[in-house]
């Protein structure tokens, strides 16, 4: 007894030793310029990013490993009052902000992307029903935008119940049930597959009363009923609170109104509220990201309104360090935002093709017709049926050969041929889990379908990479719905049995699909604009695009230089399973082909 007795006081005192998080001021180096109504999130890794803010279009990267600032592109946009997540491309996405000065904002009516990789900034798609000051959250591959703000502080301005959803994969938005009760200076989180709407308040009134103009309660939208219900009450409303998701509950904290600004912490547990540990220093209009146990605070305003701008870096954590940042921020559900993220070697691991059969491919799908020959000795020789085996020339594509380029009857654009060969953003592919992904989502280590009946291969190289580059393309529409094919006119793809420049492909032509007919048959051929050039390289060799058999090589260079030129990459990909390191390293040889070579 006297025992178990000892062992019971030494763990009671061990958990209160080590089990109480609190929040902590961060020792850092470097630092960022104080400014309200800013946000803060994940931007791949352990990095987060605090981006906008009145009087600011400066972005900050912070770096949770070595608690370091440092400063970012600015973007030529001035935007505030959002909440930025981090995206499926370790970008933070602003879905949902206002620009311009107190009271007059003006709503922001486009996605902008900030890609601290690349340190780019991206304008995208438009948002049909723009507004600002509401919670964006990026979740199971979709965009979902709620409730808002349109017209800023101004009299007239209109407080919005819309919750709108966005699909990066197909670029489609769909409008949602009407939230119950409309707000602005809010935040969203999800949790166990419910997205959570706390805090807030109308600012549709003059100035002060719309500070207290708040609403208290709080709405849940269930996805698996696709419903809205109240749970509960905030029992200390206000305006201006950020929010975020830790160890299974939602924390609302600090805000601002009765004529302060707030320190103060409100933790949900199920349907009820109890108070949770205050913050050193009041803020609102703060940004917030809570990841692997820690909850981080950046930037936000120290006063009620505006006029004492924070400069420190807080976090809520339990220990002498804050936790290094991992998965993708926010805390809402890692594993739910990216049901099959790039580095789950469960489905799809990095460096793993090595010990596969794709070291030594199969040809395409109808090899009746023309097989592929070996890059390293007959690049243009379709009659030998021969495969090559070389590690560094596995791929089973080969030059377009003499008899597809005579097919064309001289149609071919050499202009064509010299441009970029790639595939438009909205292209997508099939994963080995059997999900389909946009070209633009596509990352190094994704396992995508090269041939039928189910090959999978390894993506290790991008040879292009620009999400919002437009250029003119090839559009191919085949006998089979699934099979409608969009590409640069130099990329190679399989046309009657034979590698042949999309540029090339005429109405009544065959080409090598994925599904169970092998072929189908060309039935119009035009050309289209289009939005992004990407150009992923597999291990394999081919790639499955839309449903189309494709080569991921172009015309404009030959076979055995391009496999001399990619055998690196490929070697680097085979010696390393830390997919983050391969998407650095080709971010960076990217951004030097800009400069020397496609850009130039």
């Amino acid at each position: 007894m006297r025992i178990s007795i000892q062992f019971f006081i030494a763990l009671a005192v061990f958990s209160v030793a080590h089990g109480a998080a609190s929040w902590k001021k961060v020792a850092v180096s470097g630092g960022y310029p104080g400014r309200g109504e800013t946000s803060f999130a994940q931007c791949g890794g352990n990095k987060l990013c605090l981006l906008g803010g009145r009087g600011s279009n400066r972005v900050h990267i912070f770096d949770t490993e070595t608690l370091e600032w440092k400063a970012g592109s600015p973007n030529s946009l001035e935007m505030h009052h959002f909440q930025g997540f981090q995206g499926p491309d370790d970008c933070v996405w602003i879905v949902g902000a206002w620009t311009g000065p107190f009271p007059s904002e003006d709503t922001v009516d486009n996605i902008w992307r900030y890609c601290p990789d690349l340190d780019e900034w991206f304008k995208d798609e438009p948002i049909p029903r723009p507004r600002g000051s509401g919670g964006a959250v990026y979740y199971k591959g979709k965009v979902y935008l709620v409730t808002g703000n349109v017209g800023g502080h101004r009299e007239g301005a209109k407080v919005v119940k819309w919750f709108d959803s966005y699909d990066p994969r197909t670029g489609k938005w769909e409008q949602l049930p009407d939230i119950p009760h409309a707000r602005d200076h809010s935040n969203a989180v999800v949790l166990d597959n419910k997205l959570y709407v706390a805090g807030g308040r109308r600012s549709t009134s003059n100035v002060p009363e719309f500070f207290d103009d708040t609403v208290a309660e709080v709405d849940v939208y269930d996805f698996s009923t696709g419903k809205w219900s109240t749970v509960t009450d905030l029992g200390r409303p206000r305006g201006g609170t950020a929010s975020a998701v830790l160890d299974g509950k939602v924390y609302v904290i600090g805000g601002e109104g009765d004529n302060r600004a707030w320190t103060e912490v409100d933790v949900l547990s199920g349907n009820s509220f109890r108070a949770g540990p205050d913050m050193p220093e009041p803020r609102h209009g703060t940004g917030i990201v809570s990841c692997n146990g820690a909850i981080w605070i950046a930037g936000g305003e120290r006063v009620l309104g505006a006029g004492d701008s924070a400069k420190d870096t807080f976090a809520f954590f339990d220990g002498d360090k804050p936790p290094v940042c991992t998965g993708t921020g926010n805390e809402s559900s890692a594993s739910e935002d990216n049901p099959s993220p790039p580095n789950d070697t469960t489905s799809g691991a990095v460096g793993d093709d090595s010990s596969t059969s794709e070291d030594v491919p199969s040809p395409p799908n109808d090899t009746t017709s023309g097989a592929v020959g070996d890059d390293s000795s007959a690049p243009n020789d379709t009659a030998s049926g021969a495969v090559g085996t070389d590690e560094a020339n596995s791929s089973p594509s080969a030059e377009p050969s003499s008899a597809s380029n005579s097919a064309s009857n001289g149609a071919n654009n050499n202009d064509d041929n010299d441009n970029p060969a790639c595939f438009p953003s909205d292209a997508t592919v099939e994963l080995e889990d059997g999900s389909i992904k946009a070209m633009s989502l596509l990352r190094v280590g994704d396992r995508v379908k090269v041939a039928h009946p189910n090959q999978f291969s390894a993506v290790y190289f991008f040879s292009h990479k620009h999400p919002s580059e437009q250029s003119e393309f090839v559009s191919i529409k085949t006998s089979m719905d699934k099979a409608t094919l969009t590409l640069s006119p130099g990329h190679l793809l399989y046309v009657n049995g034979a590698l042949t420049e999309a540029s090339a492909v005429r109405a009544g032509d065959q080409l090598s699909v994925s599904h169970d007919m092998k072929s189908a048959t060309v039935r119009e051929v035009s050309r289209v604009q289009g939005v992004g050039l990407h150009n992923p390289h597999t291990v394999h060799g081919d790639i499955v695009v839309n449903g189309v058999v494709a080569s991921t090589r172009t015309s404009a260079v030959h076979g055995v230089v391009a496999s001399a030129l990619l055998a690196p990459f490929k070697l680097a990909f085979h010696m390393t399973t830390q997919s983050e390191r391969l998407e650095s390293m080709n971010k960076a040889v990217l951004r030097a082909l800009d400069v020397v070579y496609w850009r130039r």
